[in-house]
């Protein structure tokens, strides 16, 4: 009869603990979604910087047309193709992250190119002459493999 006694009553313990326990949680509850990382952030950093390039390049000292503006991680090479016409330069500006340098340069028969340090400010740009503007060109940067590098390649008269 005891062992009778002992196992009602560690029933009841159970029932009651499984009763306690289910009211800690809640089944109405949604799970607390953890944050996503925010590529905002990187975002506005690439509008700014892309802004900023373009207001160098489009400013009375340069009035280049802007052809493409390219952002991404280590070296690149970005396709540029044939320039409007009554165009006949190339030009480049460049930014990018890390320590390292930046080297810039139009992928053609008499190679042209830049190079500077890395830096997130616009400082200047680079024209390029080149050997026949109306066949369609890239423009290769090589920088560091972490490096983050914003370029805007632009056209000038």
């Amino acid at each position: 009869m005891e062992n009778k006694k002992n196992a009602m009553s560690l029933l009841a313990t159970v029932m009651l603990a499984t009763f306690a326990l289910s009211g800690c949680t809640s089944g109405d509850k949604a799970p607390v979604p953890m944050p996503e990382p925010s590529n905002t952030e990187s975002s506005q950093d690439n509008a700014k910087i892309f802004e900023q390039q373009k207001s160098n390049v489009e400013g009375t000292a340069t009035s280049g047309l802007v052809l493409k503006q390219f952002s991404g991680t280590g070296p690149s090479t970005i396709h540029v193709g044939s320039l409007p016409e009554g165009y006949k330069q190339v030009g480049t500006t460049v930014a990018c992250t890390g320590a390292g340098d930046w080297e810039a340069s139009i992928v053609q028969t008499e190679p042209a190119w830049s190079k500077s340090g890395c830096s997130l400010e616009a400082v200047g740009s680079a024209l390029y002459s080149l050997d026949e503007p109306a066949k369609d060109h890239s423009v290769e940067v090589k920088v560091e493999a972490d490096a983050q590098i914003w370029i805007t390649i632009f056209a000038t008269k």
